[in-house]
């Protein structure tokens, strides 16, 4: 998964820059947090397979930290969401598609190795959270190119960058407040 990641993740910052989509751009930004997710799950995996002892609190503190990052990286989307508002660049729709296509097919990868696993646990949820988030994004930016392809209005792409936003909010805010909890369950 840690190289489905990396490989979507360098795919979609390319494309991105190059056809100019913030949408797109916005989107590697959330795989970005996603291979932070998947090394914090790495790296909690293998605290707890030596501390045994410390399994729960280990995990909830490794999805407060997902869900935080997560979180962070919605100011860079709504600052250059607001800028291309008020002046929409020039966008290589072709290049944006084929770029969020690449980065669906990626994070579908992922899923399909996350439902493999039969892991339950705070850390395995988190990471299926990023990995589905992606997904709907990245097909949310498949249909904004398309749609800006047909019409030719811009503002599409920053607008869709905000309903992005709006999505990790709500993911972010949902996995730190069960993270938060289950921390204090084990205090």
């Amino acid at each position: 998964m840690f190289g489905i990641t990396s490989a979507t993740l360098l795919v979609e910052i390319f494309t991105g820059i190059w056809s100019g989509s913030l949408a797109l751009i916005s989107d590697s930004v959330h795989v970005a947090i996603d291979l932070v997710a998947v090394i914090i799950a790495i790296k909690t995996e293998q605290i707890v397979r030596t501390k045994q002892s410390a399994e729960a609190k280990t995990r909830a503190i490794g999805g407060l930290i997902s869900g935080s990052v997560l979180g962070l990286s919605l100011v860079y989307i709504l600052v250059e969401a607001i800028k291309r508002i008020l002046e929409p660049p020039e966008l290589l729709t072709t290049v944006m598609i084929a770029g969020a296509l690449a980065g669906l097919i990626g994070n579908l990868g992922s899923v399909w190795i996350l439902h493999k696993s039969e892991e339950t646990h705070l850390t395995h949820q988190a990471l299926h959270l990023h990995v589905l988030s992606d997904c709907g994004q990245s097909f949310g930016v498949v249909a904004a190119g398309f749609c800006i392809w047909l019409t030719g209005w811009r503002l599409i792409d920053p607008l869709t960058s905000l309903g992005i936003a709006c999505l990790l909010t709500s993911w972010s805010y949902r996995l730190i407040r069960k993270s938060l909890r289950d921390l204090r369950l084990t205090g």
